[in-house]
């Protein structure tokens, strides 16, 4: 078997001359979801695409590139002076070998930071972009082998990165790492998980306390969520661990407006829910999202991504790909008591693999997804 590592890149990705991509918004009466571009947003087959826009609104599009050797990682961003996709680096150049899940985030000085599995490596590889090239910062954001990558950003701009740790023991705890500029050191005494876990995910609060969730599955995969106490050095947790009795796929954890912590999961072919930690605990919001739809999982639960995002309003929104819809990708958001379709439901033009969804400054949802018939990355917005 091949031996996994964990990639970093950051990037720089600043500058005015790309600008905002889109019009003002207009009135949602007058809105439809439509390509950005002329078709798809890469120039070969993808997997595992992931969108994220800049603090400028700027898409940018990260991928596993199956047009050059090794699958190596590709990023694009919209150029809307030229009205097309442009490279951020040169194609396949953000990794040594296949690069599988690619999450990142932007800093807040606009700088890109990009958290991957990529085959092929010993130990834990990070990168950072600037005038220069390509810089090889000290190895270690992963003990070892590392499955389910997830990144954010502290307030002061240092990395923090979550992983299932296949060196740990038993195999396939929870670990987190941060980067504090010269190497990693790991949060805590221990791994975060007593346990095996999965689907791991990382959110940042503007006050720097960091949060974790994971299925846990020495509980049948039940959700947890834990925050980090800095001056215990300890991971305490978050409401009542396994609150669920649900089997939580492709969990995402984020930290809504308020400061509370929020989840997101797929119970496989079933449903996706919502929930918040309130002071009494969590609590679902809503009903399920998907409604009378049948949420996609492809073969390997985590192919298809969940996208957790608020808008100015405090709006939680979210995306899904429904299977009685040929695959083809839904947005919704929580309003009024109730999850609502944004535009038309089933609006990609074939199914959506990968789908991810995330939001702009303005309120504007964007989704990104390997197109079902090219197998390209592609990019729509809702405008």
């Amino acid at each position: 078997m091949l031996a996994l590592s964990l990639a970093l890149v950051a990037i720089s990705t600043t500058g005015g001359a790309l600008g905002a991509p889109h019009a003002p918004v207009r009135p949602e009466a007058l809105r439809a979801w439509s390509i950005v571009g002329s078709g798809p947003a890469t120039p070969s087959e993808v997997m595992c695409p992931y969108l994220e826009l800049s603090p400028q609104g700027v898409p940018h599009l990260a991928y596993q590139d199956l047009g050059v050797a090794y699958s190596r990682l590709s990023i694009r961003r919209w150029d809307s002076i030229a009205q097309g996709w442009s490279d951020v680096i040169a194609p396949g150049g953000g990794s040594l070998a296949q690069s599988w899940y690619n999450r990142f985030v932007f800093a807040s000085d606009g700088s890109l930071w990009h958290a991957a599995r990529e085959y092929q490596q010993a130990t834990a590889m990070v990168h950072q972009l600037s005038r220069a090239g390509w810089r090889v910062l000290p190895p270690g954001a992963s003990p070892g082998d590392a499955h389910y990558v997830d990144i954010d950003i502290l307030p002061d701009g240092r990395p923090v990165v979550v992983a299932q740790d296949g060196s740990s023991t038993p195999s396939n705890r929870t670990v987190l790492r941060a980067f504090d500029g010269q190497s990693w050191r790991t949060l805590g005494d221990a791994p975060v998980s007593p346990g095996t876990a999965a689907y791991q995910s990382i959110a940042a609060r503007r006050d720097g306390v960091v949060f974790c969730a994971y299925s846990d599955s020495m509980a049948g995969g039940r959700p947890v969520v834990k925050r980090f106490d800095a001056g215990a050095n300890q991971w305490l947790d978050c409401g009542q661990p396994n609150f669920s009795l649900e089997n939580a796929a492709n969990l995402v954890l984020e930290i809504g407006p308020d400061g509370a912590p929020w989840l997101t999961w797929n119970l496989t072919f079933q449903k996706i829910s919502v929930w918040r930690l309130a002071p009494d605990g969590w609590r679902q919001v809503g009903a399920e999202v998907d409604g009378a739809d049948t949420p996609v999982v492809a073969t390997e639960n985590w192919r298809q991504w969940l996208c957790l995002r608020f808008d100015s309003q405090g709006r939680p929104w979210t995306a899904y790909q429904a299977a009685n819809l040929q695959g083809r990708a839904t947005v919704k958001r929580f309003d009024e008591g109730q999850w609502r379709v944004v535009g038309a439901p089933a609006f990609t033009p074939q199914a959506a693999d990968y789908l991810t969804f995330t939001l702009g400054p303005d309120d504007t949802p964007w989704v990104a997804f390997r197109d079902g018939l090219t197998r390209r990355g592609m990019v729509m917005a809702w405008r």
